[in-house]
């Protein structure tokens, strides 16, 4: 039998699924799912109008995942689709003064969750697991060829 073991990415899909429990709990108490949430945050941090699959990219949710939360969103008064500036015929997602006050209390609890996770660790501890999964985010930085 090989000794090869799977400890990293077991242990790291753990991680990601606690921090995934704990931020749907968090976007529940404010009656929303994770998409929803997710979506918010990414708008957020755009400050402006944002193409949604350039925000669902950033936020890691599907096109398909955007559409619906956006939707959600928008029936709710929390986002608005407006047409892109470049005059072209897409259209991008804004918040609303509603949705802005809720994205803010959404990074709230991000950053709440970030503070939980970051006192779990040193900071060269932090410092090293960014690193590492910074490359591991970018294929051609440790997948061999």
């Amino acid at each position: 039998m090989p000794e090869a073991s799977a400890v990293t990415v077991v242990t790291l899909r753990a991680a990601a699924r606690r921090v995934e429990d704990m931020l749907r709990a968090r976007a529940r108490a404010h009656g929303m799912g994770l998409s929803e949430a997710l979506l918010l945050y990414g708008l957020w941090s755009h400050q402006g109008c944002a193409s949604p699959p350039q925000v669902g990219a950033e936020v890691m949710l599907s096109p398909s995942a955007v559409r619906a939360a956006g939707g959600r969103l928008e029936r709710r008064g929390m986002v608005e689709r407006r047409a892109a500036a470049d005059g072209r015929r897409r259209a991008c997602l804004a918040l609303t003064e509603q949705g802005e006050r809720l994205a803010a209390t959404v990074a709230d609890f991000f950053v709440e969750v970030e503070g939980w996770m970051r006192a779990q660790l040193s900071e060269e501890q932090h410092r090293v697991l960014l690193q590492g999964l910074l490359l591991a985010g970018d294929p051609r930085g440790w997948w061999p060829s």
